[in-house]
């Protein structure tokens, strides 16, 4: 760590105490050395049905629309959605894309369904 001296003029600072605090704040606000970045891959269980679902309103209560995406464990396209749902607000429409998403699962006699969402 480098010493208290002169980090800061004294001729801006009322006292020793007001330069002790500015330089302690420099000394914590230093970051972190960059750390090593690894890619983790994540693969579904054979049987399962993976959906990723998004959904969105603009606004508290705005125009809002919803979507999904279903892939099986080898990644493979197995259905889509999308809906425009007029006014609501963000947590309606995380909830119905949800139920939605369970809904098209059971229509299609899908039984191990894993759900991803924003």
């Amino acid at each position: 760590m480098a010493s208290s001296s002169c980090l800061v003029s004294t001729s801006n600072v009322h006292s020793l105490l007001d330069v002790n605090i500015v330089n302690n704040l420099i000394r914590v606000a230093r970051l972190p050395k960059q750390q090593n970045i690894i890619q983790v891959d994540w693969h579904l269980l054979v049987g399962f049905i993976k959906c990723n679902m998004y959904g969105s309103a603009h606004g508290c209560l705005g125009h809002a629309a919803y979507g999904g995406i279903f892939r099986d464990h080898t990644s493979a396209f197995l259905g889509e959605f999308s809906i425009y749902i007029r006014i609501k607000s963000t947590l309606n429409v995380k909830l119905m894309v949800i139920m939605l998403a369970i809904h098209k699962a059971y229509e299609t006699s899908w039984q191990n369904l894993w759900l991803e969402s924003n």
